[in-house]
């Protein structure tokens, strides 16, 4: 068994979803970014981490690349350092989206 440590937060971004034609819309996305939980890491830097990462995405228009909760999972757990897997959802709506970096 894998014990993980989740840190999370939140953004609101416009986005252009490319399959509907819905044209330029705004989300506000939970994200919560995965840790290995050995070795042991301050969860308050990671959290840090995470929110400066949120803010730079935050009232803005997201790239192209990252128009879905997927992409954005992946983006999560790639840009952060350690970071092991992102969920990404907009719970309200019923939205969920999950990336777990490969072992």
């Amino acid at each position: 068994m894998t014990y993980l440590t989740g840190v999370a937060g939140q953004f609101t971004a416009r986005h252009i979803d490319p399959h509907l034609g819905e044209g330029e819309h705004e989300h506000t996305w939970q994200v919560v970014a995965w840790y290995p939980a050995e070795p042991w890491r301050d969860g308050r830097a990671l959290k840090e981490a995470l929110g400066q990462l949120l803010g730079v995405w935050n009232g803005t228009l997201l790239p192209r690349e990252l128009w879905s909760g997927e992409s954005l999972a992946k983006a999560v757990t790639e840009l952060l350092a350690n970071c092991v897997g992102a969920d990404i959802s907009r719970p309200i709506e019923g939205f969920y989206a999950q990336y777990r970096r490969n072992a």
